[in-house]
């Protein structure tokens, strides 16, 4: 109904609703933390927390427009994602190990130093409904999917880089 009042297409909605959110949050003094999509129509406050979930041009967009941002594209730091087509998990961002992940580098990846300036950091994911429907057959299925991934994931967050794999893999599996 609002949508035919206003005129409003599904985006123009989305960002109205957002930003009626925002303006609450920001009432109790709290800053609002968003994905990515809801800041495509342009108008929500830049004190919102991105989280730049869908790809590496995603996190991007976020960080040029001026918004602080979690960067945890899809391709490199879902860890639901499976590690091989051989196994179980979701394949819609990619398929990768835990080499992939550590050869996330935010120069490579196009990053310029301002861009830099609203990388909050990075972060991995993993949506429990997998967990749980593996939780009769494969106990271990959660530190399967997240080991030795999440390791990659801190070494990129320590270094701002990635790292070569022979290198990263001995420090791995002598400590």
């Amino acid at each position: 109904a609002l949508m035919a009042a206003k005129g409003m297409d599904g985006e123009a909605l989305q960002a109205h609703f957002m930003n009626r959110v925002a303006r609450i949050i920001e009432k109790f003094g709290k800053k609002p933390g968003v994905w990515n999509e809801a800041i495509d129509a342009g108008t929500l406050t830049k004190d919102a927390m991105v989280y730049g979930w869908k790809d590496v041009a995603a996190c991007r967009k976020a960080t040029s427009e001026g918004y602080r941002t979690v960067v945890m594209p899809g391709a490199y730091f879902y860890f639901d994602m499976r590690q091989s087509q051989r196994e179980p998990g979701h394949n819609w961002a990619a398929i990768f190990d835990a080499s992939k992940v550590l050869a996330f580098d935010f120069e490579k990846e196009g990053f310029t130093k301002e861009e830099m300036k609203n990388v909050a950091g990075i972060q991995a994911s993993f949506f429990s409904e997998l967990y749980i429907s593996h939780l009769e057959d494969e106990s271990d299925y959660l530190q399967y999917q997240t080991y030795p991934r999440i390791c990659a994931l801190s070494e990129v967050a320590w270094r701002g880089q990635g790292d070569e794999w022979e290198a990263f893999y001995n420090r791995l599996t002598t400590a």
